[in-house]
């Protein structure tokens, strides 16, 4: 098995796997080309597009098995979501459907990751699609978008999902769906962002409230009851402060939070209710028993 190239050898780990599986297919009659990819081999189970090649080195590819059973759903394509879907689309999971009846706008491209075309600004693709039709050619290939508003008479497509992201700057349908996925036994994970104008600066929080796979129907209900909505005074998004810095943030707490519940991460405590104050650098569980504000001071 000794092929390395004269000279400097593989420019990198993936050249170094390609020539080794190139090598093995030619001894075993059957036409393997189509299946490798500039990265590495195709391997059953594999919905990535590109092999990942550090799991071997870094010896965690028996915790990246826990992805392969995962069907996710984000409800929400904006800042948040958008962030979410970025994130969630590097994992090797079963599938991801993205929901959102919304356009790319001028103000949305700011917040997303990376950089989006002005021709899609200018045609008003819309959102959930658009971000299907990019991550499925790049990262993993079971992504699809719906052009869809979200209500809970449709929940019933979410029944096999084993995570949701609701991630909406609607506070009453973001309840009413909430409370339709408890109803339905499906995990979710809520996100919110918490920002306000001071004298000295903006302050701002970043929310998120979880499910686990092994709460029990009052639990989950409970926690969806507790989401915060217009009814409360505490709308997230009403204020109309947003900023993509805090929204990749919320997005990143809120998949560190569904890594905890497959065992990705350790998670202890297990805190269903979570919020970061950015100003304070506080990280408070809601269900700890510490006390918790609503805005920074």
């Amino acid at each position: 098995m000794s092929r390395k190239p004269p000279g400097i050898g593989y420019p990198d780990y993936g050249q170094k796997m390609l020539a080794y599986a190139r090598s093995i297919a030619r001894h075993t009659g059957k036409n393997w080309e189509r299946d490798i990819t500039g990265t590495g081999a195709v391997i059953e189970g594999n919905n990535m597009v590109d092999q990942e090649t550090g799991l071997t080195r870094s010896a965690i590819g028996d915790l990246d098995q826990l992805f392969k059973q995962e069907r996710l759903a984000v409800i929400g394509a904006g800042g948040t979501g958008g962030y979410i879907v970025d994130l969630i689309a590097k994992c090797n999971v079963a599938s991801i459907v993205i929901y959102d009846d919304d356009v790319v706008s001028q103000h949305t491209q700011l917040r997303w990751p990376g950089v989006v075309s002005r021709r899609v600004v200018e045609e008003g693709q819309n959102k959930a699609e658009y971000l299907a039709r990019i991550y499925a050619s790049r990262t993993n290939r079971n992504i699809t978008g719906k052009a869809r508003r979200v209500r809970k008479s449709d929940l019933t497509y979410l029944r096999d999902r084993t995570m949701v992201f609701v991630a909406i700057d609607r506070g009453p349908d973001r309840r009413e769906i909430l409370t339709g996925l408890a109803e339905l036994g499906v995990n979710f994970i809520d996100c919110g962002i918490d920002m306000h104008r001071y004298p000295d600066g903006l302050t701002a929080s970043a929310r998120v409230t979880r499910t686990a796979r092994d709460d029990d129907y009052q639990t989950r209900h409970s926690l969806a009851e507790q989401t915060p909505g217009r009814d409360t005074g505490e709308d997230i998004y009403e204020v109309a402060i947003q900023s993509g810095d805090i929204n990749a943030l919320n997005a990143t707490l809120a998949v560190i939070a569904w890594k905890q519940s497959i065992g990705f991460y350790r998670d202890n405590p297990r805190h269903r209710r979570m919020k970061l104050h950015v100003a304070s650098g506080r990280w408070v569980g809601h269900d700890s028993g510490i006390e918790d504000r609503d805005h920074e001071n």
